[in-house]
């Protein structure tokens, strides 16, 4: 009795295991709407890290870059702004299990809050407890902020870092990976977006997902054409807005 008991305890140990093991090689996918209030109303600070911003969609959202597995993207929650001064918990997503091991820039978008006025400078700050830091997040001349008419189509800027900048594209919940980004002007980059592993899975909604790209050898800071290729897109052309 006390071998067979041993047996069974064994087979209920490899059930559990096996049921608790996760697949690594599909990244979670993108909400289909930029989040609103998802992450936690009173985050905990994190670990403090690096940070990086930028302003997509004329100013009506706000690329929140920071560094860790580029499977595992923060989720954002509501922004708020005080002063000059705009505040975006951020949160693991929901169900999130596995992350890959590597370290990459990966980029949060978040609804900009109203009452912001693009054009002027801030400071951002990030609180959450997967990370927590600072960024500036400068103005740019002829952004209309939360006021902008919605849109679907691509948009990019830069971040305050050299040579880094964040592209929105709108589709299904399977982020696009930028394969190459490669200054082809002295105000031109292109970026190409690598084709979607042989068998991923996407689910069918339809909305903005975010994607990170550096370039060197720009020859302008400023007035940057991104020329978008691949992921459904063929020689598109977005201003990158602010300044490299």
């Amino acid at each position: 009795m006390r071998r067979v008991a041993g047996l069974l305890a064994a087979l209920l140990v490899v059930a559990v295991l096996s049921g608790c093991s996760v697949r690594s090689d599909i990244p979670p996918a993108v909400p289909s709407r930029v989040p609103t209030g998802s992450a936690p109303t009173q985050p905990t600070d994190g670990p403090t890290a690096q940070v990086a911003a930028g302003w997509l969609a004329d100013g009506r959202t706000i690329g929140v870059v920071t560094w860790g597995s580029s499977s595992c993207v923060p989720v954002g929650g509501a922004a708020t702004v005080a002063g000059d001064t705009i505040t975006v918990p951020l949160a693991a997503a929901a169900g999130q299990r596995a992350c890959t091991s590597d370290l990459a820039p990966r980029v949060t978008l978040v609804a900009t809050p109203d009452g912001v006025d693009p054009t002027q400078d801030y400071d951002l700050r990030v609180v959450g407890s997967e990370v927590s830091g600072e960024a500036d997040l400068d103005g740019v001349d002829g952004l209309a902020g939360p006021s902008a008419p919605p849109t679907d189509g691509p948009s990019a800027g830069w971040t305050g870092e050299d040579g880094l900048f964040v592209i929105v594209t709108f589709g299904s919940g399977c982020r696009p990976r930028v394969e190459d980004a490669a200054a082809t002007g002295p105000a031109e980059v292109t970026v190409t977006f690598a084709r979607a592993p042989h068998g991923q899975m996407c689910d069918m909604s339809y909305g903005p997902r975010g994607s990170v790209a550096h370039v060197s050898g720009l020859q302008e800071s400023e007035g940057v054409t991104a020329v978008l290729n691949g992921d459904g897109l063929d020689g598109v052309r977005v201003p990158v807005v602010g300044e490299n």
